[in-house]
Order: structure tokens, then sequence, then C-alpha cells
């Protein structure tokens, strides 16, 4: 019974983690907020097309043993978010690759904070 009640509270505190990340490209021209069940993107490229915040709630979401991969489409380009260890962020190992339909690729890191 101990190991089920301490199973569930690491458990708990691993969706916990997850609740909210902010990450950041250099320059802050990405700021992207990370959630359990979504992702929210702000750019400068938004702002372009009146919108200001494109987020989306159907996120493809690989979780890896400390951190997680999540791929969303937004405006018809592939983003995905990899973050190497959530419990010890790292601009070399956390990035944002973004894909357009015609098959160019950036890749940016990423500055996360909880």
């Amino acid at each position: 019974m101990k190991k089920i009640t301490v199973a569930i509270f690491f458990l708990f505190l691993s969706t916990q983690v997850l609740a909210s990340i902010t990450c950041t490209t250099p320059r802050e021209s990405k700021v992207l907020v990370i959630k359990k069940t979504g992702v929210s993107l702000s750019s400068p490229y938004f702002d372009k097309i009146n919108r200001g915040l494109a987020s989306s709630s159907s996120v493809r979401t690989k979780l890896t043993a400390k951190g997680f991969t999540k791929v969303i489409f937004i405006e018809g380009d592939k983003h995905t978010i990899h973050v190497e260890n959530k419990n010890q962020f790292s601009e070399v190992n956390d990035y944002l690759v973004i894909r357009s339909k015609v098959g160019h690729e950036m890749t940016y890191p990423l500055t996360c904070q909880n």
C-alpha cells in the first residue's frame, strides 16, 4: 500500500511540473507557454496578421524519461518543441523546430523556466 501511495505522489508531482512552462527563443522573437493539454505561441509574425497569439489544444505529446516532445501545427507549419529534462532546463538540449509545408526548417534554442 505504501508503494502505491508513493507512486501516486510521484505521478502527481510529474504532472504538476508540466503545469506551465514558459520558453523563449533568442531575443524573445517567439514565446511559448507549454501546458499539459495545450501550447500557446506568441510572436511578431502573428502580430502582423492581427492575431497576436496562436494556441492549439490538439497537441501530440511524447514523454521521455525526464522530458517531453510536443508537436503542433499552427498556420500550416509543424512546430516541434523538445525539452530534454523538465527539471533542469538547458539551452543546448531544449529546442523548437519549425518546418514549413515546402520543407524549409528552422531550429531555435529555447530558454525555459517554470
